[in-house]
C-alpha cells in the first residue's frame, strides 16, 4: 500500500470506505463512527522547506543580508552568481514512485519586470547505509518579475524530480544566474527553497527499511 492511489484504496477496502469516499473508523466496537475524507488521510501535497535565512553561506559569491520591506526586517539579497547551501530530509509521508517539484520563493524591491533565473544543483542519497551521494544534477528555472515591489513570487521547475526513498537527504545549492539578457537591476531577495511533494499517508509503518512492511 506504499503508493496506493485513492481509487485503489477504496476498491481494496470497501468495508472501510463509504459511498461518499469517506474513511470510516470504529474503535473497540463503539457505536459512534468517525469519518474523514479519504483524500485528507491518504493523499495531498506538502512542502519540504529550507528558508535561505537559515542556509549555509559560502565564503565567496555569497548573498548579503539586506533591509527587507521595512527597517526592522532583513533577507538575503542575491546578485548574479551568488549562492547558498541547503539540505533537505525526505519525510516519512512522501509518496513513493511519484514526482516532487523544487521551487524558489523570491521578491524584488522595485518595479523592473526583467526576469530572474535560478540554478539548483542537488545530489540525493538514500539513508541507512544504502547509497553514496552521486555527482550533482543541475536544473534551472526562470520567471519575469511582476513589476510590483515586494511581490511574493514562486518560480517552480515544471518537470520535477522522482521522489526519493524516505530518510534520504537532498544536499543542494541555490544560485542566481544570468538570464542571458537584460538583468533585473532591483535588489533580488531569495527567501526560501521548497519542494512540493505528494503524500501517501501520515507516516511509514517502520522507522528504517523496509519502511512499509
Amino acid at each position: 500500500m506504499a503508493d496506493q492511489d485513492i481509487a485503489g484504496l477504496s476498491k481494496a477496502q470497501t468495508g472501510y470506505v463509504d459511498t461518499d469516499d469517506e474513511f470510516v473508523m470504529q474503535k473497540n466496537g463503539a457505536s459512534v463512527l468517525t469519518r474523514a475524507d479519504v483524500s485528507d488521510i491518504f493523499g495531498g501535497w506538502r512542502d519540504l522547506q529550507a528558508p535561505i535565512v537559515g542556509a549555509g553561506i559560502p565564503p565567496s559569491s555569497a548573498p548579503s543580508l539586506a533591509t527587507f520591506s521595512s527597517a526592522g526586517l532583513y533577507q538575503y539579497a542575491f546578485a548574479v552568481n551568488d549562492y547558498a547551501i541547503l539540505t533537505f530530509h525526505i519525510d516519512h509521508d512522501m509518496k513513493q514512485n511519484a514526482t516532487m517539484y523544487p521551487h524558489v520563493h523570491w521578491t524584488t524591491n522595485g518595479t523592473s519586470t526583467a526576469s530572474v533565473k535560478w540554478e539548483l544543483k542537488y545530489s540525493v542519497a538514500a539513508g541507512h547505509n544504502q547509497a553514496a551521494f552521486p555527482t550533482e544534477t543541475t536544473i534551472t528555472f526562470e520567471e519575469a518579475a511582476s513589476g510590483t515591489a515586494f511581490q511574493h513570487m514562486i518560480t517552480e521547475d515544471a518537470t520535477g524530480v522522482a521522489t526519493p526513498e524516505v530518510d534520504s537527504l537532498v544536499v543542494c545549492t541555490i544560485k542566481r544566474i544570468t538570464n542571458g539578457a537584460l538583468e533585473n537591476n532591483n535588489t533580488v531577495y531569495g527567501l526560501t527553497v521548497d519542494w512540493h511533494y505528494p503524500t501517501q499517508m501520515y507516516a511509514t509503518k517502520n522507522r528504517a527499511p523496509n519502511f512499509y512492511t
